[in-house]
């Protein structure tokens, strides 16, 4: 099966998220930071396994757009999703030019949380 890459610096978002997850079916990496992102990200065979990354916006030392300037700059082809707790429009637009495929505001429900997985993933061989 594959995984889930969520990165948010708030840990009590990433551990709703993984009880979400879980009722659904999924399995992920939890993060709350870039750089324990890049860390996963930089292990081929983790990178293989993921299939969808779900990403934070604001955090602190490498914020989600520098963090999506790291991916590109590595070459990683993974859909992205960005979330994000305010709706700020020229960040999301930022986003949307460094690759994101989509955004989700916070706090989002499992049913959104479904939907964007099977969006990206809806081609993709379970293993």
């Amino acid at each position: 099966m594959f995984k889930i890459l969520f990165i948010d610096d708030e840990i009590s978002i990433l551990e709703v998220t993984k009880l979400l997850l879980s009722s659904l079916r999924f399995e992920g990496y939890f993060v709350n930071s870039g750089k324990l992102a890049t860390e996963i990200l930089s292990d081929k065979a983790k990178q293989q396994e993921i299939k969808i990354i779900f990403l934070d916006l604001t955090m602190p030392k490498m914020s989600g757009l520098e963090l999506l300037e790291w991916i590109n700059k590595n070459n990683i082809k993974i859909p992205t999703i960005l979330q994000t707790g305010i709706e700020d429009k020229k960040e999301i637009e930022k986003a949307k030019a460094l690759g994101i495929k989509d955004y989700v505001i916070k706090p989002y429900t499992k049913e959104q949380l479904n939907q964007l997985i099977i969006k990206y993933t809806a081609n993709i061989e379970l293993s």
